[in-house]
């Protein structure tokens, strides 16, 4: 295909040409179009929802106000809205680009497409969205047990659906979007991998030094692994460096996992670097219940223990009563091991050999009656 000569006053434009006038003329013509339409659509609207207006003596035969929420005329009523919200959107994004023609910004040449298939697209998008939060009876804002409004998108009205097939025809790409968070909710692992998405778990953890944490990817993916601390196998077996000048307790680690195929595309986890680390099998406690805890990585010379509530015998940890919880007015406890002092040393230099967690105190559960 032969390259078009140059017209006079005109600039280069890829491999053609950036014609002004021509690019003015497609812009009018698309406006044009979708303002017909728009018409269109809205005469065909009322000439179904009001037909009295044109022909006396007809029945409205939707009977828009009382119609049943399975009525099979919702959907041809949200196409009708939605492609109506459509068409007035692209009429506004002509219209805000058509005056940037002269600055060789707007290429409504180009763009025709991306105008049609948003014209497609959207109403289709819309009717979607709103088949799925109604058939499904899903809701938005509060749930059962919490404050908040309710957004029961089943129980409403057909005049405020068709408001909001409207909005969602308008705001075609929110549609999408809505579209997209519906089906990360139903298919969560699905939906990621067709979005080449995934979560690297643990997403926080701490690891002592030396020692090794596996990490995986959530759903499974080919991943590169990457740690800018200590050093990481390609199956993502995380292994801790040796405590020195540049590693110390407390360091943050981050651990970074990048899609193969596409690098961009990436997740990330933090480890903590301790000296050791405090283990329990539980972080929730029934007042007075006792528990055995850990230390992994130990140090040789023993460990001090610190907690405001409740008794520690060796390893074993015994949650205070009720009572005495709530005279002090709290509900968790935190537990501290801290490094047996060597001989001569101080409390400063121990500060950072310690670790700690805490058990939230619960109240035993009521017997089922």
């Amino acid at each position: 295909m032969s390259t078009p000569a140059l017209k006079k006053g005109a600039t280069p434009y890829y491999e053609e040409t950036y014609d002004k006038e021509a690019e003015s003329r497609r812009a009018s013509r698309l406006f044009s179009i979708f303002a017909v339409l728009l018409v269109a659509i809205l005469l065909l609207w009322i000439w179904f929802h009001l037909p009295y207006l044109f022909v006396k003596g007809v029945d409205n035969p939707w009977k828009w106000f009382d119609r049943k929420s399975d009525d099979p005329t919702r959907y041809l009523d949200w196409l009708l809205a939605s492609l109506g919200g459509v068409l007035l959107y692209v009429l506004a994004e002509v219209a805000k680009w058509k005056p940037k023609i002269r600055t060789k910004e707007a290429r409504f040449r180009e763009n025709t497409a991306w105008y049609i298939s948003t014209v497609l697209k959207g109403p289709i998008i819309a009717v979607v969205v709103l088949w799925l939060l109604t058939t499904l009876e899903l809701k938005i804002g509060g749930t059962n047990g919490e404050s908040g409004v309710g957004v029961d998108f089943a129980n409403m009205v057909p005049i405020v659906l068709t408001g909001a097939a409207f909005i969602l025809g308008f705001y075609s790409r929110v549609a999408r979007t809505q579209l997209d968070e519906i089906a990360r909710f139903l298919f969560r692992r699905a939906w990621a991998l067709a979005q080449e998405l995934f979560e690297v778990a643990p997403r926080e953890a701490k690891v002592v030094f030396e020692k090794q944490l596996q990490f995986k990817t959530d759903p499974l993916a080919d991943v590169t692994w990457t740690a800018d601390t200590g050093t990481i196998d390609a199956s993502g077996l995380y292994t801790a460096p040796k405590r020195s000048e540049t590693a110390t307790p407390g360091t943050r680690v981050l651990i970074r996992a990048a899609l193969r195929s596409d690098p961009s595309i990436s997740g990330v986890a933090t480890v903590t670097l301790v000296p050791f680390k405090l283990v329990a099998e539980k972080t929730e406690m029934v007042y007075g219940e006792s528990q055995q805890l850990s230390v992994e990585g130990a140090p040789s010379e023993g460990l001090d223990w610190e907690y405001s509530l409740g008794t520690m015998e060796g390893f074993k940890y015994t949650a205070p009563s009720q009572q005495e919880a709530e005279d002090a007015g709290v509900n968790e406890v935190t537990i501290t091991a801290k490094r047996k002092l060597k001989e001569g040393e101080k409390e400063e230099d121990r500060k950072e050999d310690v670790d700690s967690l805490t058990i939230k105190l619960i109240p035993a559960a009521s017997p089922s009656g």
